[in-house]
Parts: structure tokens; sequence; C-alpha cells
């Protein structure tokens, strides 16, 4: 059995996700969100234990994944303000130190979520600001971000999110209607070309950001 217990009571893809455990992995997988008692308060690594508020979990293999943050580096350079780096979203240029640019993760460019293609999207805009700066030519007011994101949740069962987003003038929204997730009722055949979706979108991702 796997448990998964989250300090957080919904997450990305959750009906999608869980559907699809249900269809491959029955009474497998069990997910405990934090209203119910999935909150993490100790660890004990000697007896293989995870306290939580609604009691003691034991477990052959505990795969523990602390609340994310900014790396180190980032506040070790003084651009955080709380966990994550405060950013102009027209050109991901730090709102506390000039000239220094953050992407990613440690950018906080919410309601865009912390993914790989997330951060594609910011470098995109942050890379067009930075030569607009070199050449002097204004850079453009209002900037477009996208996220595109694909899970396997088996080998033939690929699900996914999309969504674009834009400027208003003082934060990152959502665009209406363009975006959306994988239908909740989908034939197995639907499945699977997902999943044949979602490797043609890995490779792609990969070479448009490491090429």
């Amino acid at each position: 059995k796997i448990l998964i217990l989250d300090a957080k009571d919904e997450f990305a893809k959750q009906g999608l996700f869980i559907k699809g455990w249900e269809t491959l992995y029955p009474e497998m997988i069990e997910f405990v969100k934090g209203s119910a008692g999935g909150k993490i308060t100790r660890i004990d690594v000697a007896k293989k234990e995870v306290v939580t508020s609604s009691g003691t979990h034991k477990a052959h293999v505990i795969n523990f994944i602390p609340p994310q943050k900014a790396g180190k580096i980032a506040f070790d350079a003084g651009l955080t303000k709380g966990n994550w780096c405060p950013v102009d979203f027209i050109t991901f240029e730090s709102k506390i130190h000039k000239d220094i640019h953050i992407i990613g993760d440690a950018s906080d460019a919410s309601p865009m979520p912390k993914s790989a293609f997330s951060a594609n999207s910011h470098g995109k805009v942050c890379a067009t600001a930075i030569a607009a700066a070199f050449s002097g030519v204004k850079m453009p007011e209002v900037p477009s971000y996208v996220n595109t994101c694909y899970s396997y949740v088996g080998p033939d069962y690929g699900i996914t999110i999309a969504a674009v987003y834009t400027f208003d003038g003082s934060k990152i929204v959502p665009v209406k209607d363009a975006g959306g997730v994988s239908p909740a009722e989908a034939s197995s055949e639907f499945r699977k070309r997902e999943a044949t979706y979602a490797e043609g979108w890995y490779k792609s991702i990969v070479h448009d950001t490491l090429s």
C-alpha cells in the first residue's frame, strides 16, 4: 500500500490522479489531506515512523518532501521575501536587487505552478527583457506566459493540464477559457493517446530548453 500524507488539501489534477489510481491500482493508494490528518509533525527515522495529527504510520519506505522554498543561494544573496523571490513580472528582475533576474521555482510567480514548463516560459520572457535592455528597445508591456504539464499514471494512462496567463498591470492572471485539464470521463484509448502525447511533450520541452 502507498499512503500519501499531504499538508495541503488539494493538488494539481487531483481528481484525475485519484480516478487513475482507482482504475489502475484499486485500494493500493490512499491520499490523506491536511485537514484530515495528513500534516506531518515528526518523523522517527530509526523506527521508520511518520507522526501526524491523526496518528502514527509505520512504513517500509518513507519518501519525505519538506516544505518547498527558494534555494539557499537565493536566501544568502538576500533575494527572498518569505520563502520565495519577488520579481517584476514583465522582466523577472528581482524587486529587491536590480539587474538580477530570477525564473522558475524560486520566483514568486503565483498563480503559475512551479513546473519546468513554467520556468521555460519565464525564461523566454526574461531573455526578451534582457535583450531589450541591451538593445535599448522597450519591452512589450503585456507578455504572455504558458504552462503545460503531462503526467503518467500508468504506462498507457496519461493526463494533462494546460493554461495561458497574462499580466493585468499588477499581477499574473490566467486567461479565461485558455486551457483546461483532461476530461474526467475518458476512454482508455483517450488516456493511451495522452500517454503518447506526453512522450512527445517531454522531448519537445527538453529540446527547447537545453538545445
